[in-house]
């Protein structure tokens, strides 16, 4: 399941960030009400300016470290450090990475089983979501995997247990950000965008479900190249072949999907569209030409002007 610090819970207490004595209480709330796990999908990477709530949330970090998990990533800070969880919470809790990228238009998305972080190999939170223990390497997450599905709660309700403690018995539990403070959202194809928290759970879900192949853009393109190759030696390339074209290539991600394989076909795509607007070009230069050139359409001139005369002097010299 998923707490969302939002915007309910910020106005409730008054903050642009909770203190860290609250996240403290949510900690020991959630493993109260039977949590397996906890992962806090942020870094910890500076002290607040309350040392005794910095002090509670690292005192309890270390009364359940087994089952506590906060971020690092791969991104580099100011100092060209990677970003990493400050020794006082570092020490205490497990650490899992936060990296992911995002596709072209954001028509994918992926993330690491495993990321080097200053020098150390961590699992990155969807893998430790998992449990997935294989290959390491980056993975496309399955984005029509149903997010409006994963169970999710307010902190302000855990803070002030004003939930079912049903809902965390045996399960493991993210909490993230989610306001307009730290808004942290991606883009779903053909949806809205959602909470980068929820790319994360949508990526452990993608584990569980088998680790997919990734065949990347190469195959679709050199598909796309081979085509346009063919349709260059015909004398009348046809417009038609293209849009079918592009039809199958949008849809092909779809149902790779079902047997567990991604494609990128953005490079495909961007040569198609190509290929699309010479054809195009070429059909406008023609369709120009053809009207120049055609006795029927030469009284539809501007009077004398150049391309009348030129039609003109042609019938002329013909007779």
């Amino acid at each position: 399941g998923l707490v969302f610090v939002d915007d309910r819970s910020l106005d409730a207490l008054g903050v642009s960030d909770p203190d860290r004595a609250d996240d403290a209480t949510v900690l020991e709330t959630l493993f109260a009400m039977g949590a397996q796990r906890v992962f806090f999908d942020r870094l910890y990477a500076d002290r607040s300016t309350n040392p005794k709530g910095d002090a509670a949330l690292a005192a309890s970090m270390r009364r359940h470290k087994s089952k506590t998990f906060i971020g690092g990533t791969g991104r580099l800070d100011g100092t060209g450090l990677s970003l990493y969880p400050n020794p006082l919470f570092r020490d205490a809790a497990n650490i899992v990475a936060l990296d992911g990228e995002e596709g072209p238009l954001g028509l994918s998305a992926k993330f690491p089983t495993i990321q080097t972080v200053r020098g150390r190999q961590l699992p990155s939170l969807s893998a430790e979501l998992a449990g997935y223990h294989g290959p390491g390497g980056w993975y496309p997450i399955d984005l029509a995997i149903d997010y409006t599905t994963i169970p999710r709660v307010s902190y302000i309700d855990v803070l002030n247990e004003q939930v079912d403690p049903g809902k965390f018995s045996g399960k493991d539990v993210v909490v993230a950000p989610f306001s307009r403070t730290q808004p942290d959202l991606h883009p779903i194809p053909f949806n809205k965008k959602i909470p980068g928290a929820l790319m994360h759970v949508m990526g452990a879900e993608t584990l569980r479900e088998g680790y997919p192949t990734n065949l990347g853009w190469l195959p679709a393109f050199a598909v796309v190249c081979g085509l346009i190759v063919y349709l260059s030696r015909r004398n009348q390339p046809s417009g038609r072949t293209i849009a079918a074209a592009f039809a199958v290539i949008i849809a092909l991600p779809f149902a790779l999907d079902w047997v567990r394989i991604s494609i990128d076909i953005m490079p495909a795509l961007l040569c198609l569209t190509i290929a699309q607007v010479e054809h195009d070009v070429r059909v406008l230069d023609g369709a120009l030409v053809a009207l120049v050139v055609q006795p029927g359409h030469a009284h539809r001139g501007v009077g004398a002007g150049g391309a009348d005369r030129a039609v003109y002097r042609a019938h002329h010299h013909a007779a």
